[in-house]
């Protein structure tokens, strides 16, 4: 056989050479729907495991609803407002409480659970993202408004209405934060401190190069 047969020959056979069977063409083709399958797989994961319940916060000991409460005064007193929420939610359910003071208080520890730094972690929060910030900022108001459907005494009822405007102020929501700040007033129209913040809080949308927080009594 001559060479130039040999190479003939030898072209056909890899001419002939059979095809991928479909199967393997299809496992190469699908490699990258399984990597994208894998990463958003992954991305759900994450984003359980930063929605999931915080372990820190979470009550380690069943109590009584009463206990609960106590305990929940006290770790808002020591400032440790986000361990204080799941003992607020299990109080609700003890007989005897004041329910409006419960609900300001609650909603007083989920405020300050917004801002609380965690212990030992210098300015990071405590809350693990904005989502959850808001999430607690809305349960907040929700149980403002709770407490302000009960009979309480004009102090606390001003206290609680100037509470929301120091939140609003706190959350950017200027115009919502005048008016409680308006209500206040109008609610105790005999306190010179109302109005006082009151009227540096207008100064403050009107010329805020003007404004000075040493004017703005903030204990009412």
């Amino acid at each position: 056989m001559s060479r130039r047969d040999r190479r003939s020959r030898g072209a056909s056979v890899r001419a002939a050479r059979p095809a991928p069977a479909p199967a393997a063409r299809a496992g190469r083709v699908a490699a990258p729907g399984i990597a994208l399958a894998i990463v958003v797989a992954a991305a759900a994961a994450a984003a359980w495991w930063a929605l999931r319940p915080h372990p820190s916060v979470a009550p380690t000991t069943i109590v009584s609803p009463s206990e609960a409460y106590r305990r929940a005064l006290r770790l808002g007193l020591d400032g440790r407002f986000d361990e204080s929420i799941p003992m607020f939610r299990l109080a609700e359910r003890a007989a005897g409480v004041d329910l409006a003071r419960l609900h300001v208080n609650f909603a007083a520890s989920l405020y300050n659970a917004c801002f609380q730094p965690r212990r030992g972690g210098g300015n990071i929060p405590v809350s693990r993202s904005s989502f959850e910030r808001v999430a607690m900022m809305r349960e907040a108001i929700d149980h403002a408004d709770r407490a302000a459907r009960y009979d309480m005494t004009p102090a606390r009822r001003v206290f609680l209405v100037r509470e929301r405007g120091e939140w609003m102020q706190a959350w950017g929501f200027t115009w919502e934060a005048f008016v409680q700040y308006r209500q206040a007033v109008s609610a105790d129209p005999s306190s010179r401190d109302q109005a006082m913040h009151a009227r540096a809080f207008m100064t403050l949308m009107q010329h805020p190069d003007r404004y000075s927080l040493e004017s703005v009594p903030l204990t009412p």
